[in-house]
């Protein structure tokens, strides 16, 4: 079934969009702990459809889906800092408060570059 969700693999974008309407009717009708299940299902190669997922769940879930989705970009900022920040961005388009004031501050911590270390000649000489 997701793969008619998947723009990339059903030919038809109609049939795409449609699916996916279906999709999140259902996913909105879910037990919290059903959407849990279903948002922890999805790959980091959908990643913009676990956004929208994740701004669907019920709010008593809230914070367990803020800690996967926290939990994921920090391990795809070890890897690809530029897609963890497109992903946080997109997050923050999609649920504007980043999953209130615990979470907003950790997932605005992945948009900051790490400072450069360079080490200065004169500094790492002895007796200078």
């Amino acid at each position: 079934f997701r793969t008619r969700l998947d723009r990339a693999t059903e030919p038809a974008p109609t049939v795409a969009s449609a699916a996916w309407d279906a999709y999140m009717q259902v996913f909105q009708r879910l037990s919290a702990d059903d959407q849990l299940a279903t948002l922890a299902s999805w790959n980091s190669s959908a990643a913009d459809r676990m956004v929208l997922l994740a701004a669907a769940v019920k709010p008593d879930i809230r914070p367990a889906v803020a800690r996967k989705l926290l939990d994921y970009v920090t391990a795809l900022n070890k890897t690809d800092s530029p897609a963890a920040v497109a992903f946080v961005d997109q997050l923050t388009k999609t649920v504007p408060d980043l999953f209130g004031s615990e979470w907003a501050p950790r997932f605005n911590a992945v948009r900051k570059t790490p400072e450069p270390t360079t080490s200065h000649p004169a500094a790492s000489r002895p007796g200078s």
